[in-house]
């Protein structure tokens, strides 16, 4: 067992009994897979939770996660097992919400080692973490609790991407609240430049400097806002940028055009500029 290098685990049915499996059963000792640099797994995230609570392994490289239903506790013996795992702490991460719209709406939490890697391999990062979720709110609930379990890997990400995928329209969608934004952020605290699609408009209200406004330890580094595909912000985020310039952060906003060929690289620009 101590030489096992990958382990490839998946379960396609959801049980009733899985709430009431021990996470910690007794006299289970915890086995040391040194030589492990994989985890690909599939089923509830309670499986999974029961597989970290009892090995340990300090050189993953790759991991990947689909989950059949939204999280069912924080995640602790995960947080704890890729905590330890310095290969994982890679500096791009993207969040992607889907429209409801769309069958078998899945969220997509991934981190890759650099902008190209991210664009040309979107279905193979190193990390990669899906679960289905329905209503925006609650995908954005559910974000925040995995999110929370990483936060010492996410702590080395250096650019964030907040993804919309499909049609952003519904009478019937919950207000999130501004806190749960907050909460969403929270982990990232090196960021320093946030890409933000357009359909994702209530982040710019959430970080508007109000009663409810974000606290400075809410990306606490962050020097540049992009629009993805050209697009640009209107008066989108001036709030919260000159909040931040008064208090020293200097934030500026800009858009990113995507790499259109194989070899070339993407193209950012500031507003402002030609």
């Amino acid at each position: 067992m101590p030489q096992l290098e990958f382990i490839d685990l998946e379960f396609y049915i959801l049980s009733d009994d899985i709430a009431r499996e021990p996470i910690d059963p007794p006299n289970v000792k915890q086995i040391s897979l040194p030589n492990l640099t994989g985890i690909c797994f599939q089923g509830d995230s309670s499986h999974l939770e029961g597989l970290a609570a009892q090995i340990t392994a300090p050189h993953i490289t790759l991991f990947g996660a689909t989950f059949l239903d939204q999280p069912s506790s924080t995640l602790p013996h995960l947080s704890g097992l890729l905590t330890t795992a310095a290969g994982l702490r890679l500096p791009i991460a993207r969040i992607k919400f889907p429209s409801t719209y769309v069958d078998g709406p899945n969220v997509v939490i991934s981190m890759t080692s650099s902008e190209r890697a991210l664009e040309r391999r979107p279905h193979s990062p190193p990390f990669k973490i899906v679960f289905p979720s329905r209503s925006l709110y609650a995908q954005v609930a559910s974000t925040v609790k995995i999110c929370a379990a990483l936060t010492p890997m996410l702590s080395a990400v250096r650019r964030l991407h907040l993804c919309f995928d499909g049609t952003r329209w519904s009478p019937h969608d919950r207000p999130i609240e501004n806190a749960r934004w907050h909460d969403l952020l929270r982990p990232f605290r090196k960021v320093e430049i946030l890409r933000v699609d357009a359909k994702l408009w209530e982040l710019s209200l959430a970080l508007s400097p109000n009663d409810n406004g974000p606290s400075m330890e809410i990306l606490p580094q962050l020097r540049k806002i992009l629009r993805p595909g050209g697009g640009r912000f209107g008066d989108e985020f001036d709030g919260f940028i000159a909040a931040r310039r008064d208090a020293g952060q200097h934030i500026v906003k800009g858009w990113r055009l995507p790499i259109l060929y194989p070899y070339s690289e993407a193209s950012e620009r500031e507003e402002g500029e030609a």
